[in-house]
């Protein structure tokens, strides 16, 4: 069963910080939540992304960082595989401690760790925007940057948000680091199609989007640098609640 895949502590620090985040992120999944809130942060999410498309508008477009910047938000932020990817995590987190160094298991374990915070400081803020106040209608064309900022100060998870930017920041360099070895490309083709046989197809190809996007990248030091730049420079302005804080 699923569960006795993640039941038994293991050595690595890194390891056991997985081992712990599948747990809550599973009881995440199977926790029930009433449809209004489910919509409210769909229609949320729906504005991040817009968002996040607008404020990076270059990258998108740009030849070298496009793929990138799909792969952050897409992947990262929006996946709509999450849950089966998470799934397969825990199928094959046996193994995968077993076959993986400690370090390279800190990087899976940063983005189910950026995954679930996305998702509860998002949830936070869609029950603060449309829920509190029943009189506005849940739609993400009802949310303004005033609306918004407001929502923000109010959840008072500045900390939390600022930690969201550092593992962004640190799974970025974390792939950068790894494309630069060679035997993990060749595996990830080896083992394509038994995962894709055996149902870990999501997990494998989240993996190994990451891996080709980043080498596509021949170093992802200044992408980096622009994301965390400017997403730090909108905390900012938003934990300073100043107006229009998306223009940057």
């Amino acid at each position: 069963m699923i569960k006795d895949k993640l039941a038994k502590p293991v050595s690595g620090k890194h390891g056991e910080a997985l081992r712990q985040l599948l747990l809550q992120n599973r009881d995440r999944h199977n926790t029930a939540k009433p449809e209004d809130q489910q919509l409210a942060l769909q229609h949320l999410m729906v504005w991040q992304t817009d968002r996040l498309r607008q404020t990076h508008q270059d990258l998108f477009l740009s030849n070298r960082y496009q793929a990138a910047a799909h792969y952050f938000v897409d992947d990262l932020y929006l996946s709509p595989s999450a849950i089966q990817r998470d799934k397969d995590l825990e199928r094959v987190f046996p193994t995968l401690v077993k076959l993986l160094p400690d370090d390279t298991l800190e990087t899976v374990a940063n983005a189910i760790e950026l995954n679930i915070l996305s998702a509860e400081l998002d949830q936070q803020l869609a029950n603060i925007m449309f829920l509190q106040d029943r009189s506005l209608t849940i739609c993400a064309s009802q949310i303004t940057e005033e609306r918004y900022t407001d929502a923000y100060l109010a959840t008072g998870a500045k900390d939390l948000r600022q930690r969201q930017l550092n593992l962004i920041e640190q799974i970025g360099h974390d792939l950068d680091h790894l494309v630069r070895f060679p035997f993990i490309s060749l595996t990830l083709k080896l083992i394509r199609k038994p995962a894709h046989k055996k149902g870990l197809g999501s997990l494998h190809d989240f993996l190994e989007r990451g891996f080709n996007t980043f080498k596509a990248l021949g170093g992802a030091e200044e992408f980096m640098e622009i994301i965390v730049k400017r997403e730090g420079k909108i905390l900012e302005n938003l934990n300073a609640g100043k107006a229009s804080p998306f223009e940057i």
